[in-house]
C-alpha cells in the first residue's frame, strides 16, 4: 500500500483557489518543481499573485504555501514517505531462541 499524505493546495494548474481544498498525494508520484509565483484574476479582474512551492502530481501541477524551499519539500517528505524502520525480531519457541547451523535466526 502506497504512503499518503494531504496538502491544503493553494494552487492547481496556475490557477490560485478562492477556497483551498486539501488533497491526498502518493509520496511515489509527487515531483518537486520548486517555488514560483503565481499570477491570477480576481472576480473583479484584479491581478493576484501568491508564493507558492510547486510539485507536478500525475498530470496537474500543485501549489502549496507550506515550503519555501526545497529543503523544507524534502524535510517534509522524508518525515510522512519514510518506510518503516526495519527491526530484527528474534523468533522463539516454547520460550527459547531458535537456532539454524549454529545461527540464531532473525526476522
Amino acid at each position: 500500500m502506497p504512503n499518503v499524505f494531504q496538502l491544503v493546495v493553494n494552487t492547481v494548474n496556475g490557477v490560485i483557489k478562492e477556497f483551498p481544498p486539501t488533497v491526498a498525494f502518493n509520496c511515489d508520484e509527487c515531483v518537486p518543481q520548486g517555488v514560483q509565483i503565481v499570477r491570477d484574476y480576481d472576480a473583479d479582474l484584479t491581478s493576484v499573485a501568491t508564493r507558492v512551492f510547486v510539485f507536478r502530481y500525475r498530470n496537474d501541477l500543485y501549489g502549496v504555501s507550506q515550503f519555501g524551499s526545497l529543503t523544507d519539500w524534502w524535510n517534509f517528505i522524508n518525515g510522512v514517505c519514510a518506510c518503516c524502520p526495519c527491526v530484527v525480531r528474534l523468533p522463539t519457541m516454547n520460550g527459547c531462541s531458535i537456532y539454524l547451523n549454529g545461527c540464531q535466526l532473525e526476522m
